[in-house]
């Protein structure tokens, strides 16, 4: 006697192909899943990055102000006449920077 595969009636073929269905629909979920968390972690990372860009920025802003400062006081020094009269000292002595 052979064997003969036996054919798939109407009601199996449908839950074959419910079940296909229903893997690849979990396939998808899973997918959306693991999308989800990649832009929330992106998120997070994008909030990281900006708060430390603005300190940054206000850093940067501080030393700017600092710099402008001394060189507001060093443009006030080389102003000044006890400057010119001991750059003209040292040209007389012989000394120039």
């Amino acid at each position: 006697m052979s064997e003969q595969t036996p054919i798939p009636t109407t009601d199996a073929l449908a839950i074959e192909r419910l079940a296909q269905a229903q893997v690849r629909l979990d396939e998808q979920t899973f997918a959306v899943e693991q999308a989800r968390h990649v832009i929330e972690r992106l998120q997070s990372e994008i909030r990281r990055v900006e708060h430390r860009f603005v300190e940054s920025e206000t850093l940067r802003a501080s030393l700017r102000n600092r710099l402008d400062e001394r060189e507001r006081y060093i443009v006030a020094i080389h102003a000044s006449n006890a400057w010119k009269a001991a750059q003209w000292l040292r040209g007389v002595m012989g000394r120039r920077w």
